[in-house]
């Protein structure tokens, strides 16, 4: 199927300049899955891919340019493949990532590898152990090149780091690459490693895929195992794979997913691996267009990228319903009321792995200034802590509403589709306030305003390119589905993905 060439506002989305130029374009090219395929048939070794990927970095990256890794060690990551060739001289193949080089948000443990979550508290903290999530990728044979940047302690959106210097988006090196995950997202999207990982409490995953024109896929919470991850949230903390095509998130997914007793008995995602190459899963699928909340004050070149991709959908065999979700305005107060005092207690339980003298109100001078008034907000010496019958309110009142609102608009479709961020990446200067429709607006809480209510019903979302703007910024539309849905939400943003690709 064309890529919509009847409407003005759509354009094929384009990569960044990075990921068509410099060294190595021919592997940097090729998909998780097409790379994993070329090294189990020894058309490529683990080494060559790797090396590939360090001599892009060496191109594209470091402090004065994308600036998405903070932690290097060239030897090890090599070392790492030459030990995966030699298994596989051996007919040893550990598993669907074999060789495939990744990036690791650096808020998930890594052993023997610095593990900073973007804090100078932590800056020259090495775990012991893996991350579960990070464990479970090594077993299926993936190289960990190296850890990604952040914005600090994953609690923001633009990944302007103060201490290890800001990400750049590598669609404009001015503007921000979208948080907090920002690191990994432009990771990939320059194609300075196969896949990556990222963290998501109130969109982290899915807002730098956006900004940054890669996949991003925010599980259902309890999908996967948090143990090692510098979490803010147990209500909304999730981890999630950012990827260049919907098929390669599948199948970081399906390797990292475990059983939940929550889940249903149908909870089955090994049918992942056979997505085929047509758009007939969007037949007779209804897709719910989220209006009212979702369609309010966001850039023009947004609104018009979602009604492109609904009419794409819909010329797939879709039916495209308008539903609105009751009560989602409370998304963004409600998870802060939640989110701010769950991360002072689990930012400390964190710390307390690392040096159990460690406390917030004593670190609060190195903390870069956004957080710094959070946490400043909840212990220190002018601390007004968030009361606990808000927090309570948040938690027993108005998130079940959010639920509720999400169980409506879900009640007659299948799915829904909103943008990911109303508005695209903003410059780097734009990221505590920005310009929108010409009103000045908080940057933090516009960037969340479709992902965060998400995030606290706990369903899953898929953000994927939708288009670009005139300037050939990336823009991001939202998939959402029901709880352990994700099997149904994959087949229908990959048939999307093959009509816009075709």
């Amino acid at each position: 199927m064309p890529a919509n060439p009847n409407y003005p506002f759509w354009q094929r989305l384009k990569s960044c300049d990075a990921a068509l130029g410099g060294p190595h374009t021919d592997i940097a090219a090729l998909s998780l899955i097409e790379t994993a395929e070329r090294i189990q048939l020894r058309e490529l070794s683990c080494e060559e891919v790797t090396s590939a990927y360090l001599a892009r970095i060496a191109a594209f990256d470091g402090r004065d340019r994308i600036n998405s890794y903070l932690t290097l060690e060239p030897e090890n990551a090599l070392e790492q493949a030459r030990h995966l060739d030699r298994m596989l001289g051996e007919d040893h193949y550990l598993g669907p990532l074999h060789g495939v080089p990744l990036g690791i948000k650096d808020a998930l443990d890594t052993c023997d590898l610095r593990t900073t979550g973007g804090t100078k508290v932590l800056e020259n903290w090495c775990p012991s152990i893996d991350a579960a999530v990070v464990r479970q990728l090594r077993e299926a044979g993936a190289v960990i090149i190296g850890k990604t940047n952040l914005h600090e302690a994953c609690f923001g959106i633009s990944s302007n780091n103060p201490h290890y210097g800001p990400v750049r988006n590598p669609y404009d090196y001015n503007r921000i690459p979208g948080g907090s995950s920002g690191g990994t997202s432009a990771a990939v999207s320059a194609r300075l490693c196969s896949a990556g990982l990222g963290t998501d409490t109130g969109g982290s995953v899915r807002i730098p895929s956006a900004l940054c024109g890669c996949v991003g896929l925010k599980p259902t919470l309890g999908r996967l195992n948090n143990t090692g991850m510098m979490s803010l949230s147990w209500t909304c903390d999730v981890n999630g794979p950012i990827t260049r095509s919907v098929a390669d998130a599948a199948l970081m997914l399906q390797i990292m997913s475990v059983r939940a007793e929550a889940s249903p008995s149908d909870d089955d995602l090994a049918s992942l691996p056979d997505l085929v190459d047509d758009t007939a899963a969007l037949q007779g699928m209804k897709i719910g267009l989220v209006r009212g909340f979702f369609a309010t004050d966001n850039d023009p070149a947004v609104d018009a990228c979602v009604a492109d991709v609904a009419q794409i959908l819909e010329r797939c065999g879709a039916s495209i319903i308008e539903v609105t979700v009751p009560d989602i305005e409370l998304g963004v107060p409600a998870g802060f009321s939640i989110v701010v005092p769950e991360a002072i207690i689990l930012t400390e339980q964190y710390w307390r792995t690392v040096d159990e003298h460690l406390r917030i109100e004593d670190q609060l001078e190195n903390f870069g200034a956004d957080v710094k008034s959070v946490f400043a907000g909840e212990r220190g010496a002018t601390a007004q802590p968030i009361p606990a019958h808000v927090y309570l309110e948040a938690l027993t009142d108005q998130r079940p509403r959010i639920c509720r609102g999400f169980e409506h608009a879900l009640s007659a479709v299948d799915l829904l589709l909103t943008p990911t961020t109303p508005i695209p990446a903003v410059p780097i200067d734009e990221d505590v306030e920005l310009i929108l429709n010409g009103e000045p607006a908080a940057s933090f809480s516009t960037f969340i305003r479709y992902t965060f209510g998400v995030s606290l019903a706990g369903l899953p979302a898929i953000s994927v390119p939708g288009g670009q703007t005139d300037g050939g910024l990336p823009i991001g539309v939202q998939f959402i589905g029901r709880a352990w849905s994700e099997a149904k939400l994959i087949q229908a943003a990959w048939a999307y993905e093959v009509a816009v690709s075709s």
